[in-house]
């Protein structure tokens, strides 16, 4: 499903070896697994999250969805990848507060080609599913923080994606909350088979992950389940 081979990462002066946040990460991820990447802040989670998703391109290295190489796409292409193949759920839900719970949902359906009636009906069936259907018509400044980040998740999976990239969507809510986003993502993943990769700082939340990646200083350093030691290939 996705890949990445020596990623390097550097802001800035490009040739300033120690100012790289990611340091020749490679990772595979199969279809269908659910992997968690754990570490501290500043460890590269967030920054190779966003190069797995093609939301940045990396100094070197390349990364590959479904065998196609996202690094040598243009702007346009990369886009239409984001939009039909990969959903995204981020710390803050970034919700439009002028439209209703249902017409955020619409939005990337509508993008992606679908009549106004056709993604209204997929953004119903999805927020239905996730327990809003008493919400449809509420705008997020109405909704408490778990609806909006199910909200967020819902628009996420409208268009059916078959990888979800999630960075710390748990990380603004309660204990409750948390735990039933995490149980809708345990559901996609299991009744779906979708391919979910999460950064959590929540250790609770990474062990119940198929996979648990840690992460220090830019580099993968430990697989759960094999021996601890410094790697930067994790398969």
């Amino acid at each position: 499903m996705l890949e990445a081979r020596a990623v390097r990462k550097v802001f800035g002066d490009q040739d300033a070896r120690s100012g790289a946040v990611l340091d020749g990460v490679d990772l595979v991820v199969p279809d269908g697994q659910f992997v968690a990447l754990t570490g501290p802040s500043g460890s590269g989670k967030s920054t190779l999250l966003y190069l797995l998703g093609a939301l940045d391109r990396p100094t070197s290295g390349d990364v590959l969805l479904r065998g196609q190489s996202t690094t040598t796409l243009g702007d346009d292409d990369l886009a239409r990848l984001r939009l039909e193949a990969i959903g995204f759920v981020f710390q803050f839900h970034f919700l439009n507060e002028v439209l209703t719970a249902e017409e955020n949902v619409m939005v990337p359906a509508m993008l992606a080609g679908r009549s106004e009636r056709e993604a209204r009906l997929l953004a119903r069936a999805g927020l239905e599913a996730l327990g809003l259907s008493h919400r449809l018509t509420h705008r997020p400044t109405r909704l408490s923080g778990g609806e909006q980040q199910r909200v967020a998740l819902a628009r996420a999976l409208v268009n059916r994606p078959r990888l979800l990239l999630a960075d710390e969507p748990t990380g603004n809510l309660d204990g409750a909350s948390g735990e039933r986003v995490m149980d809708i993502l345990h559901e996609a993943h299991r009744r779906d088979g979708l391919t979910i990769v999460i950064v959590t700082h929540n250790m609770e939340l990474a062990a119940r992950a198929d996979r648990h990646v840690a992460m220090r200083d830019g580099r993968l350093v430990h697989l759960a389940g094999e021996p601890d030691g410094p790697s930067s290939t994790v398969s």
